[in-house]
């Protein structure tokens, strides 16, 4: 009986220096969780026991050192889940190893060659499928279409004291006529770049005339007309006139943009200078996929070389209740 009882000592000893060794040995591993053995008593049908067992082997799953590594995708799990895994047989695998590369076809796999899955992006632009069945991902490598502009703005700060222009009428092309130039570089259906120059004419106290002009098409126009005028009040808050709609012109057959340009947020005040304070709009030229990276929500986004990002797909984890 104590012959036994002391192999069984040793077995379990054994055991337990096996796991220490698995955990060294995997220190440098990512997404290892180390393992600890448990023991417990084995009873006989006497008050004298039969010695000790390893009871089980328990994984310590509290979140581990975190490295930065400096590739774009490789990802780190903060807590619970695994990612979701698929081979080539469509077997399912989970882990907690962030290391992924993209393979010859672009789809995005662990060092073993498994696909990681998650939710698609599809559409134009490309959305998240929430709740869609997970799929592999993939980053393909196409060209962002271009977005036509359809709204822009220009916040700008008027000078007061600014006196009317000593020339009339208005024209793009004598200085003396206006009182100050901005432009804003909005986009048509094919990602034509237009320069929408606006110019801004004091007529009267508190009133100032806006024309705009596409100086990117050799056809348009000279405007003869102001676009809109805006007023402002006795604080030099802009009371009207505040939104203006424009169609630039046509050029390399694209169709045209149609956007309505903003002017909120402007004032009128005695401070030097007349100063365009900011502009924006919401087109683009295409683009090409210049460079990827996992958020930290899990999305896989491209960064293009029109300065646009695009969520290519939504990283799945999978949970054990």
């Amino acid at each position: 009986m104590s012959f036994s009882q002391a192999v069984s000592g040793l077995n379990a000893a054994a055991t337990n220096l096996d796991v220490i060794g698995n955990n060294i040995a995997n220190s440098a591993t990512y997404g290892f969780k180390s393992g600890t053995a448990s023991f417990a008593d084995m009873f006989a049908g006497s008050k004298v026991g039969r010695g000790v067992k390893v009871a089980g082997i328990t994984q310590e799953f509290t979140d581990g050192t975190t490295t930065n590594t400096g590739r774009g995708l490789d990802v780190a799990i903060s807590q619970n889940g695994f990612f979701r895994l698929v081979d080539s047989n469509g077997s399912v695998f989970y882990s907690r190893n962030g290391q992924f590369k993209l393979d010859e076809n672009r789809n995005l796999v662990n060092m073993q060659g498994m696909q990681l899955t998650g939710y698609p992006a599809t559409g134009t632009p490309p959305t998240i499928q929430q709740g869609a069945n997970p799929a592999p991902i993939t980053i393909p490598n196409t060209l962002m279409a271009a977005k036509s502009t359809t709204t822009a703005s220009m916040q700008i700060n008027l000078n007061s004291t600014d006196p009317v222009p000593s020339k009339t009428p208005f024209s793009v092309s004598d200085a003396d006529s206006y009182n100050k130039k901005g432009t804003v570089t909005v986009y048509d259906s094919q990602g034509n770049a237009h320069d929408m120059n606006v110019y801004f004419v004091k007529t009267k106290d508190n009133e100032w005339a806006v024309y705009t002009h596409d100086s990117s098409d050799p056809a348009a126009t000279a405007p003869t007309t102001a676009s809109t005028t805006l007023k402002f009040n006795e604080n030099g808050i802009l009371e009207s006139g505040g939104t203006v709609n424009i169609t630039t012109g046509t050029i390399n057959g694209a169709t045209a943009a149609t956007f309505s340009l903003s002017f909120l947020n402007s004032m009128q005040q005695n401070t030097g200078a007349n100063n365009i304070v900011a502009t924006n709009q919401n087109g683009y030229k295409p683009g090409d996929l210049v460079s990827y990276q996992i958020s930290t929500a899990g999305a896989v986004v491209g960064h293009y070389s029109n300065e646009q990002a695009l969520a290519l797909g939504q990283i799945v984890l999978a949970y054990y209740g």
